[in-house]
């Protein structure tokens, strides 16, 4: 028989555990169903957006339409039977290169802006001799762009005269050894004077292609550009673009003229026409414009260049939107910014009226 003293104990004991198995249990209960900490909790929904401003340049690919002068008619002042001809319809002719001989003469080719009607000399001035100082640093040469024809000219030009096998070799240009080009590449259209026959000085001797006279700048898909002076760039050549989209900057022009971008949108244009494709170019803003970058839900439906954004300040500020980048809004703010924008709030005409 159990003695009384140790049933009681182990009813006691029992009893001890039960209970402290029971807390066990509450605490593991609880600790399941607890809210979790603050720093754990779900983030709530953004209900406002700190106004930042960026650098914008509303650079964009564009496309240019092409002007060409009317093919002209190029001949020479030297006469005599046709020896050589470089000549070729549907080819170029290159400047700084023998393009021709008369009576077993060679003659240069020199593209200029201004054509050669003299004979240049030391001491001479004028646009000619300006047009060839030019076409003597496209090859190379070292001459300054403006100035009387001086002894560096003459240098250059005799360098030339040795290495060509120039009848004239004394620096001084004489029109019988040159040919004067309208464009550093000429695009032949037809040749007047055959090798073997009788040529007379200042008879056509070949028809070239018009050349480049300026490009026209349209905004992709119609859009308006960003207004402010804008600046073009084709590879490394940049010019500015006038307030009609017209760029006219010589040497941005011989860029493009001499691209082979700018050969094939010829081609497809047909040779005495201006070309059917235009060629590319990158436009930017010369100076950029310092703008807000706002998300969609910041910013009211425009109404054209024209919006609103609320500011967490409750008042409501006009927009004029200038572009996007990366989904968002670029604008600049009619008076003071905001600091920050409401996001996702209800705007109406009333609260808000576009102009």
């Amino acid at each position: 028989m159990q003695n009384p003293r140790h049933a009681v104990a182990t009813l006691s004991i029992a009893l001890v555990a039960l209970l402290l198995g029971a807390g066990s249990a509450a605490a593991v209960c609880a600790a399941v169903w607890a809210p979790p900490p603050p720093n754990l909790s779900e983030p709530s929904a953004a209900r406002s957006v700190q106004v930042v401003f960026v650098d914008h340049r509303d650079e964009r690919s564009a496309a240019a339409a092409i002007t060409t002068s009317k093919p002209a008619s190029v001949s020479l002042a030297r006469g005599g039977i046709v020896t050589s001809s470089e000549c070729i319809g549907g080819a170029s002719l290159e400047s700084g290169r023998i393009v021709a001989s008369i009576d077993g003469h060679p003659v240069l080719g020199l593209a200029t802006a201004v054509p050669f009607y003299r004979e240049l000399r030391t001491g001479l001035t004028g646009a000619d001799v300006n047009a060839l100082r030019v076409a003597l640093r496209s090859m190379g040469h070292d001459v300054a762009e403006t100035g009387a024809y001086d002894a560096k000219v003459a240098a250059a030009m005799r360098a030339l005269q040795l290495k060509h096998g120039l009848q004239q070799r004394d620096g001084s240009l004489s029109l019988r050894d040159v040919m004067w080009l309208p464009a550093a590449s000429t695009e032949v259209l037809s040749c007047d004077a055959l090798v073997g026959s009788a040529y007379s000085p200042g008879s056509p001797f070949l028809t070239a292609a018009g050349t480049l006279q300026s490009l026209r700048v349209v905004a992709p898909d119609g859009a308006a550009w960003t207004p402010g002076a804008r600046t073009a760039q084709f590879g490394s050549a940049a010019a500015p673009v006038g307030e009609d989209g017209v760029i006219t900057e010589p040497s941005f022009l011989r860029a493009v003229s001499g691209s082979t971008e700018y050969t094939s949108a010829r081609a497809q244009g047909g040779a005495a026409t201006a070309a059917a494709k235009p060629v590319s170019v990158r436009v930017a803003l010369t100076a950029p414009l310092r703008v807000a970058r706002l998300p969609l839900s910041a910013v009211s439906p425009p109404k054209g260049p024209a919006a609103c954004v609320r500011g967490t300040d409750d008042a409501d500020h006009r927009l004029r939107v200038v572009g996007s980048s990366g989904g968002a809004v670029l604008g600049m703010f009619e008076g003071t910014a905001p600091q920050s924008a409401r996001l996702g709030w209800t705007w109406t005409e009333s609260a808000c009226t576009a102009k």
